[in-house]
């Protein structure tokens, strides 16, 4: 397993030793940018009340991963920090950042006993230090035009200019951007 950096704003010291483990198994597995050892932690009906289950958000993270690997990188390191959007203010958000590329991606993530409930990507958030961040544009959009796929839908959009324009201008602007 790489070694894993985690830096973060949140005490992970205060959690339990079994929930600290479990933690850092997790993290150390999304390190390793490899979708199949992250397969067996990801619950069945992940994200139940949003419209991916566990197979989808795998290939999310299989896509995800693949756009880290053509960038160049090897490994990501990992900060964690919080959200600043409404959508999940002051959870702990984790991101990802390449490498070589130094591109990065952040997600909220719920786990229970070791299983990841819930994976979402967060639009903006801000590291130990305070300092507000936004992911990497082009693997954002490229997430949600995953998602649009694999449930069918018409992914076209995504591919007009105009629209990665106004998905650009609206995450920079630190709004909360979904399909």
């Amino acid at each position: 397993m790489p070694e894993l950096e985690i830096q973060s704003n949140i005490k992970i010291d205060a959690l339990s030793d079994t929930h600290k483990n479990q933690l850092e198994e997790i993290l150390a597995l999304f390190a390793e940018m490899n979708v199949t050892k992250i397969e067996p932690i990801i619950d069945e009906n992940v994200n139940d009340k949003d419209s991916l289950g566990k197979y989808q958000t795998l290939a999310v993270l299989r896509d995800l991963f693949i756009d880290f690997k053509n960038s160049g990188d090897t490994k990501v390191s990992i900060e964690i920090g919080k959200c600043n959007s409404n959508c999940y203010p002051d959870c702990a958000v984790f991101n990802l950042t390449g490498n070589t590329s130094n591109k990065n991606f952040a997600f909220v993530l719920d786990k229970e006993n070791g299983i990841i409930k819930k994976l979402h990507y967060c639009g903006l958030f801000s590291t130990k230090d305070n300092i507000q961040k936004k992911p990497d544009v082009d693997m954002y959009i490229n997430a949600l035009k995953k998602e649009v796929e694999m449930e069918g839908g018409d992914t076209s959009q995504y591919d007009s200019e105009d629209t990665r324009e106004m998905l650009k201008h609206a995450l920079n602007m630190g709004w909360n951007v979904g399909k």
